[in-house]
């Protein structure tokens, strides 16, 4: 709605001429300038405006297959009016939709075409000689390119965005247009510098350039981007002191703006600052606020999604109201006409069966759509759920810092595994569209990477084999049977590896008629059976025991010539 507003509002200022002093001020993007040009300029055929703003409107909303369509049918609009210019911002609003696209899926088939936008925008510019456009198709280019050196670990299209920047500036040099595009270029560079160059050096000076710019012209917006990036530029040199400095530079201009991807952004920075800092109070305090920006953004994105729905609903519903009455109205007018012959009891029925299966449609078609909610729900659900672990978690891990026992430091390790074997379930369940079921296989294999790096060792150096023979268990099994992994994982990691220079871990799932079999075994100092199974026993011994009557399995311990396995048989009815 507040987009429709703006928009409104700036067609109504369409009459205004752009040599109007407020307007000649006014730094608009790109794709709202068509609006405000002047009456010389004027055409006739609105068309490709018409299919601009609904380019606009749609991208606003997020709907970006739609946006791509309207704004592919306006650049063919202004191409056939000649209007080069409008062409060109078109394919620049084009790569800007395929870089969202790229960034959302992480397709890199997607930003390849946003690629081949900017370089059509950029080509039009250059024949026009229109240095403002080809500048910004430049920047838009380059933007592309940096994110596909970070997404997919290309290096060297950090050197084609690197060359786009520069020429965009050598062209600002060169015929004095768009200066304000100069401290965006620079902050551009500067991220080049820092993720690829690891040349903070430079960086720093790009971006102290670009506050200086940013500082006379009282530019808020772009020095809260600035000092972020410095920010995270002093952290990496470990410069913590200056680092710390500008992350409360740029909550402070953020806090000015008041602007919530700006507030998320600076108290994400202030957040990583404070706990590359150490100071744990002052990140737990920033990654607080951090969540509650985050929270509230996102619920306001699933309100607008829900009113989205439900207006197609109520559209859906209206036009089967609609072809109801149509199809009453047919019957009628044959019920007048054939009342004393056959042909009437015929009418009927046909009204009577087409009505019955436009009823079954409907009823389809509201299940479907139901289902579809529920499922959005459920992974909603098991994403908090999973997000509330990952707190406690981390609540867990800053504690820890605050005691010196390594007895007690290691309790807390043990239970930040355990929450995290927990976190892992929900993970899968939400990235996946099954809803009660997870790949055991996979969540095994990534529960046992992460027991075995938390207590120090490189998988890569470890003998780990997951083996499974059914793929999907569903959550009501999978919960316990990962805590009783982690435990046994986890005794193992403390009492057997330290002593032999590979650690050797295997771990079996396997179908047997109604029964699963779950058997993890390694190799290190012997275990100790008699203390496993006696009545004074360690609280993770304790656990699998409680989990075992819970599953209502049987469990064994085998040790043969160091080799110490663990087997589990649990009913499939349990």
């Amino acid at each position: 709605m507040f987009a429709t507003c703006i928009y409104t509002c700036l067609l109504l200022l369409k009459i205004w001429p752009a040599s109007t002093p407020l307007l000649a001020d006014m730094h608009l993007p790109f794709h709202l300038t068509f609006l405000f040009r002047p009456a010389s300029q004027a055409v006739t055929d609105s068309t490709g405006d018409s299919l601009l703003a609904r380019c606009i409107q749609a991208f606003h909303h997020r709907n970006l297959t739609e946006a791509t369509v309207y704004g592919l049918q306006a650049a063919e609009r202004f191409h056939q009016q000649k209007r080069f210019s409008d062409e060109a911002n078109c394919y620049i609003y084009l790569s800007e939709i395929n870089k969202q696209l790229g960034t959302i899926d992480n397709t890199l088939a997607y930003s390849l075409q946003g690629v081949k936008y900017a370089r059509k925008a950029c080509a039009i510019s250059e024949s026009i000689r229109d240095t403002a456009t080809w500048i910004q198709a430049l920047n838009g280019l380059g933007i592309i390119f940096r994110d596909i050196g970070q997404l997919h670990h290309v290096e060297s299209y950090y050197d084609s965005a690197r060359a786009c920047y520069l020429q965009a500036l050598h062209l600002i040099r060169l015929s004095n247009k768009s200066p304000n595009y100069i401290p965006k270029l620079y902050n551009n560079l500067s991220q080049v510098y820092t993720e690829h160059d690891h040349d903070y050096a430079t960086a720093l000076q790009y971006l102290f350039k670009a506050i200086a710019i940013n500082q006379q012209h009282h530019n808020l917006t772009s020095l809260s981007y600035n000092y972020g990036n410095v920010a995270q530029v002093y952290q990496l040199m470990g410069n913590m002191q200056q680092s710390i400095a500008y992350a409360r530079k740029t909550v402070a201009a953020a806090e000015m703006l008041g602007m919530p991807d700006r507030l998320l952004n600076a108290y994400e920075q202030a957040y990583e600052s404070f706990k590359a800092a150490h100071q744990y109070d002052s990140a737990l305090y920033y990654y607080e606020k951090f969540n509650v920006i985050n929270d509230s953004m996102a619920t306001v994105q699933k309100t607008q999604q829900i009113a989205d729905m439900q207006t197609r609903y109520e559209t859906l519903q209206k036009e089967s109201t609609i072809r109801q009455l149509d199809i009453q109205n047919r019957a009628k007018t044959q019920q007048i006409t054939l009342l004393v012959t056959g042909l009437l009891v015929l009418g009927l029925l046909l009204g009577l069966l087409s009505w019955l299966y436009f009823r079954t449609e409907k009823q389809k078609k509201l299940i479907a759509h139901q289902s579809d909610q529920l499922k959005v729900l459920m992974k909603e659900l098991h994403h908090r759920v999973k997000n509330n672990l990952q707190i406690v978690s981390s609540l867990l891990s800053l504690q820890s810092y605050k005691t010196r026992d390594s007895s007690t430091q290691l309790a807390f390790r043990e239970s930040q595994q355990r929450v995290l074997a927990m976190s892992l379930i929900h993970q899968r369940l939400y990235q996946s569209d099954q809803l009660t079921a997870i790949d055991i296989g996979e969540y095994l294999t990534s529960l046992a990477e992460s027991v075995i790096t938390a207590f120090g060792y490189d998988p890569d150096q470890c003998d780990l084999v997951v083996k499974t023979s059914c793929k999907w268990l569903d959550i009501e099994k999978a919960l316990p049977l990962g805590l009783i992994a982690n435990e046994i994982l986890t005794n193992a990691c403390k009492y057997a590896f330290p002593h032999i220079s590979r650690p050797l871990l295997h771990i079996h799932l396997e179908q047997q008629n109604d029964q699963l079999m779950l058997t993890i075994s390694h190799y290190g100092k012997d275990w100790d059976k008699h203390l496993w199974t006696t009545q004074q026993k360690s609280f993770g011994s304790q656990l699998v025991t409680t989990l075992c009557k819970q599953l209502h399995a049987h469990q064994d311990l085998t040790i043969v010539n160091g080799m110490t396995s663990f087997a589990f048989s649990i009913p499939q009815s349990a």
